[in-house]
């Protein structure tokens, strides 16, 4: 195999020059150095579909890492415009509360002009 075929082999073709290579080394024929020629060389493909599972894995793991931030920056935005829609019901409300005090004041006032304390009483 040439370097231009290993680089664009497969996960199958490289998994059958592994086995390739195991068979040549078990069956028997030819020096111990050769067959543990045979044996290093299917390690050597083995190695290499390790190598380009490592790196998908790597991939995927970099692209969730990319949702998770994404993720997080959101909940911090939707955090921020929950802070800014709290305070601003808040004054909303401080703003009511102050006319309801104007109010009761005035009714107060004009209950105690006419006379009448029951009108505070109820």
């Amino acid at each position: 195999m040439t370097f231009e075929e290993f680089e664009k082999a497969a996960a199958p073709q490289l998994k059958a020059e592994a086995n390739a290579c195991f068979d040549g080394a078990t069956t028997g024929n030819g020096s111990w150095e050769r067959r543990l020629a045979k044996l290093q060389e299917a390690q050597f493909y083995m190695s290499e579909m390790d190598r380009r599972e490592s790196g998908r894995v790597a991939d995927r793991d970099f692209l969730m890492e990319k949702w998770v931030i994404g993720l997080i920056a959101l909940e911090l935005i939707f955090a921020a415009w929950g802070i800014w829609l709290s305070a601003k019901e808040s004054k909303e409300q401080a703003q009511v509360m102050e006319r309801v005090v104007i109010v009761l004041e005035r009714v107060e006032k004009a209950a105690i002009r006419s006379g009448n304390m029951n009108l505070l009483r109820h």
